[in-house]
């Protein structure tokens, strides 16, 4: 699948990126072990740094946690070049983290700031880019209080909005995509904490394999998932089910899925291929700019080439 790859990666290349979708991208070319583009979209991110030093700000409207999913890659690149200035804005974004990131009365870092809404797009944007700067237990503390605030009790799935001075759900709806993004931040925060944390490694394991069981369980018989995952008159979305395919290969990687959960699996990515088109962009994911009907973003094919590359480094390891 090595020419669907690449046609999938430059249409993502060609494409104009938000914060978090330039973050989503470099996480995929850290995947796909592409370390020379990494740093070039580093640079482009920490180009468009604003006055907080979060990076690859394009417009007013950015939310608070999104740019943080550059995080990680800056650092990677930091160390690939030696460029201190590199360094340097990957540290001044951990202390904006840190230290002066808006935030409820738990210290839950909000999404959008001053509506004072927690998002489950967060999940993936700030847990990741904490623990790979070595904050591990607020990276922890982070992706469970998130959670929690998020997970419909009757369900177990994740809502998509929380506002939290309201104490109310405007947007309750339990978003294929917002799942997706809760369980491959949880498969990537796996990866990097370190094996001195085994209680809070086990946690999220229980957690995201729990939470990948309920996503499956709407799995249409198209090995596709509906937009709002427990309404079926709601459009087929691809990006939420290569999500979860993408985590289920890292649990399986991980070892902390179990084996016959590759099946599952390598149908939603078969089912997912076929949505590529000629050009390379991935067709029937939550459309750019507004996420509200079927159609090609950003997210959507990093999100594949993600997936692609774990699918490629659990057979790796099987031969």
């Amino acid at each position: 699948m090595a020419d669907l790859r690449e046609k999938v990666k430059a249409a993502l290349l060609s494409m104009q990126r938000y914060s978090w979708e330039q973050g989503t991208a470099m996480q995929a070319m850290q995947k796909l072990g592409d370390t020379d583009m990494l740093i070039r979209m580093a640079y482009s991110a920490v180009l468009r740094q604003d006055s907080d030093f979060r990076p690859a700000i394009m417009g007013e409207n950015e939310a608070e946690t999104d740019p943080l999913a550059c995080g990680e890659g800056i650092r990677i690149a930091a160390a690939a070049t030696g460029d201190p200035s590199l360094r340097n804005s990957a540290d001044r974004l951990l202390h904006w983290a840190l230290e002066k990131a808006p935030r409820n009365a738990d210290g839950m870092i909000y999404h959008k700031y001053p509506e004072c809404e927690i998002w489950v797009d967060s999940l993936f944007m700030l847990p990741p880019c904490l623990a790979a700067a070595g904050e591990y237990k607020e990276a922890v503390r982070q992706y469970f209080g998130i959670s929690s605030l998020l997970q419909d009790p009757d369900s177990g799935l994740l809502r998509h909005i929380w506002n939290d001075s309201e104490k109310r759900y405007p947007d309750p709806m339990l978003w294929s995509v917002g799942n997706g993004w809760a369980v491959c931040g949880a498969a990537h925060l796996i990866e990097l904490l370190p094996d001195t944390m085994p209680s809070e490694k086990e946690k999220l394991r229980q957690f995201s394999a729990a939470l990948i069981d309920r996503i499956l369980a709407c799995l249409g018989p198209d090995a596709l998932l509906h937009n709002d995952l427990q309404d079926p008159s709601s459009f087929t979305e691809v990006n939420g089910a290569q999500m979860t395919a993408a985590a289920i290969y890292s649990g399986l990687s991980g070892n902390w899925l179990p084996p016959a959960c590759r099946v599952t699996a390598d149908r939603i990515y078969a089912a997912v291929c076929r949505k590529v088109d000629r050009f390379g962009f991935l067709h029937d994911v939550c459309g750019a700019p507004c996420f509200v009907a079927p159609g090609i973003a950003p997210e959507g094919n990093a999100m594949f080439l993600i997936m692609d590359a774990e699918k490629e480094a659990y057979e790796r390891e099987q031969s």
